[in-house]
């Protein structure tokens, strides 16, 4: 099992925990005008979870070579590859969707607490995304407010996800 990785983004203003690539934990440190706005909250923690994903990822297994041990996979100009997110698919959700029909939801929406800060997941993931933040709750807010509601809406959609 890899460690969860802590990402901060912006100037140490929110960072996201993953453990695989399933969120676990989200820390806000203090709320500029940058957070308090809807699109710059989502952006800025969509950049968290990236980075968190992407830190999470294991590294590139290496493989033996005659003049030493090199990362596997191609080296493009001197550089290793990117390192790209890594989730196994969840093909029992996958399965379960394609019997379920063309009309069935293939996400789960978590909401908060208090309804004001909603979130989605693919039903064949642990991404989730923030979509939906009232603005007037959302400037009113504070650092603990706002932690909480995102762990709320995650866990809401997490349980959703894995009943259904």
């Amino acid at each position: 099992m890899v460690p969860p990785s802590m990402t901060p983004d912006l100037p140490d203003l929110i960072s996201v925990e993953v453990d695989g690539a399933r969120f676990t934990r989200v820390e806000i440190s203090a709320l500029d005008d940058q957070l308090r706005d809807v699109g710059g909250l989502a952006e800025a923690f969509d950049r968290a979870y990236a980075r968190a994903l992407l830190e999470d990822t294991p590294p590139a297994p290496a493989v033996a070579v005659a003049s030493g041990v090199r990362p596997a996979g191609p080296v493009i100009m001197g550089r290793p590859p990117k390192p790209t997110p890594h989730a196994e698919p969840r093909w029992d959700l996958i399965n379960q969707a394609s019997r379920l029909g063309p009309d069935a939801p293939l996400t789960a929406v978590g909401r908060s607490g208090n309804d004001c800060l909603h979130v989605r997941l693919d039903l064949a993931s642990s991404r989730g995304r923030l979509v939906d933040v009232d603005a007037g709750w959302l400037r009113q807010a504070t650092t603990s407010t706002l932690t909480s509601a995102i762990q709320q809406a995650f866990a809401d959609a997490y349980e959703k996800r894995d009943d259904s």
